[in-house]
Protein backbone atom coordinates (compact mmCIF):
# COMPACT_ATOMS: atom_id res chain seq x y z
CA UNK A 1 0.00 0.00 0.00
CA UNK A 2 1.09 3.56 -0.67
CA UNK A 3 -0.15 6.74 0.98
CA UNK A 4 -2.39 9.26 -0.73
CA UNK A 5 0.37 11.75 -1.50
CA UNK A 6 2.49 9.08 -3.19
CA UNK A 7 -0.55 7.78 -5.10
CA UNK A 8 -1.34 11.31 -6.33
CA UNK A 9 2.26 11.80 -7.49
CA UNK A 10 2.21 8.50 -9.37
CA UNK A 11 -1.17 9.27 -10.93
CA UNK A 12 -0.18 12.75 -12.13
CA UNK A 13 3.18 11.51 -13.41
CA UNK A 14 1.38 8.81 -15.42
CA UNK A 15 -1.14 11.33 -16.79
CA UNK A 16 1.69 13.69 -17.72
CA UNK A 17 3.64 10.92 -19.45
CA UNK A 18 0.60 9.65 -21.36
CA UNK A 19 -0.31 13.20 -22.41
CA UNK A 20 3.21 13.80 -23.72
CA UNK A 21 3.17 10.46 -25.56
CA UNK A 22 -0.21 11.27 -27.12
CA UNK A 23 0.84 14.78 -28.17
CA UNK A 24 4.03 13.38 -29.69
CA UNK A 25 2.02 10.80 -31.62
CA UNK A 26 -0.41 13.45 -32.87
CA UNK A 27 2.47 15.67 -34.07
CA UNK A 28 4.10 12.73 -35.86
CA UNK A 29 0.78 11.63 -37.35
CA UNK A 30 0.09 15.19 -38.46
CA UNK A 31 3.45 15.38 -40.22
CA UNK A 32 2.99 12.01 -41.95
CA UNK A 33 -0.69 12.29 -42.93
CA UNK A 34 -1.04 16.09 -43.06
CA UNK A 35 -3.89 15.54 -40.61
CA UNK A 36 -3.99 15.02 -36.86
CA UNK A 37 -6.92 12.61 -37.21
CA UNK A 38 -6.25 10.59 -40.37
CA UNK A 39 -4.99 7.13 -39.44
CA UNK A 40 -6.34 7.30 -35.89
CA UNK A 41 -9.40 5.83 -34.20
CA UNK A 42 -10.88 9.32 -33.97
CA UNK A 43 -10.33 9.84 -37.68
CA UNK A 44 -11.93 6.51 -38.53
CA UNK A 45 -14.91 7.32 -36.30
CA UNK A 46 -15.32 10.76 -37.89
CA UNK A 47 -15.10 9.25 -41.37
CA UNK A 48 -17.71 6.61 -40.49
CA UNK A 49 -20.06 9.25 -39.04
CA UNK A 50 -19.64 11.34 -42.18
CA UNK A 51 -20.52 8.34 -44.37
CA UNK A 52 -23.64 7.64 -42.30
CA UNK A 53 -24.65 11.32 -42.48
CA UNK A 54 -24.23 11.29 -46.28
CA UNK A 55 -26.31 8.11 -46.58
CA UNK A 56 -29.09 9.62 -44.46
CA UNK A 57 -29.06 12.82 -46.54
CA UNK A 58 -29.25 10.78 -49.75
CA UNK A 59 -32.15 8.73 -48.39
CA UNK A 60 -34.04 11.86 -47.35
CA UNK A 61 -33.36 13.52 -50.70
CA UNK A 62 -34.54 10.45 -52.63
CA UNK A 63 -37.67 10.09 -50.51
CA UNK A 64 -38.59 13.73 -51.19
CA UNK A 65 -38.32 13.08 -54.94
CA UNK A 66 -40.75 10.15 -54.80
CA UNK A 67 -43.32 11.91 -52.60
Amino acid sequence: NIDNIEAEKEFFNDVDRLTKDYMSFMRENGAINKSFFKGTFIGEDLNYCNEIRAAIETTISESKKTN
